[in-house]
């Protein structure tokens, strides 16, 4: 960072997640059970993930002292859960209300497990060993089991949380957003908007 500062030169100079990659969930997955394919036809992705070329810090988690390392992200693409976008005040400027509801389906719980399961079988392909050592790192690297996969994306995802001005879901003694409600999308297609 200090050199970003000092000369506008180095890792932040430029985005260094220059490698993504687009994946389809299997025809045959759990993940479409009682619904059709949600992406935008039969050559288009379900997942994407996106290699960063070092550490890349969420939240709270601090980057080790010492070690090399290759970040993977990962997001649904073409996902099924609907979010909502709600209004929160009459004041023009008051933030609004943004329930983005992540992985509320099983299609979106699936397709991410799908995700990390792509980028760890990935990462873990011989030749990354001759450059680093790729491991899973923090709570990733203790979920072995779909199921702990799929808690990891619910509980570690980056996303917006709910709120309302006062606290108690109300603006001006009426209930918030429900003189104006808007979706977010109706439906997202399998893009990445850069």
């Amino acid at each position: 960072m200090g050199r970003w500062q000092a000369e506008r030169q180095g890792l932040f100079a430029d985005s260094p997640g220059n490698t993504v990659g687009f994946f389809k969930v299997l025809l045959g997955s759990a993940a479409f059970w009682g619904i059709q394919d949600p992406s935008s036809g039969s050559k288009s992705s379900h997942t994407e993930l996106i290699f960063v070329d070092g550490f890349t810090q969420f939240g709270f988690v601090a980057q080790p002292a010492e070690g090399n390392f290759v970040t993977v992200l990962s997001a649904v693409v073409s996902p099924t859960s609907r979010g909502s976008v709600n209004i929160a005040s009459v004041d023009p400027f008051a933030s609004p209300l943004i329930d983005p509801n992540f992985f509320d389906t099983n299609f979106d719980i699936l397709a991410m497990v799908q995700a990390i399961n792509d980028a760890t079988s990935f990462i873990s392909a011989p030749l990354w060993h001759q450059v680093i050592k790729p491991a899973p790192f923090w709570d990733l690297a203790t979920a072995k089991t779909d199921a702990a996969k799929a808690n990891f994306a619910r509980l570690r995802s980056v996303r917006h949380q709910p709120s309302c001005r006062n606290g108690e879901g109300e603006c001006k003694g009426r209930r918030c957003g429900r003189e104006v409600e808007e979706r977010a999308a109706d439906l997202i297609k399998s893009e990445h908007r850069i």
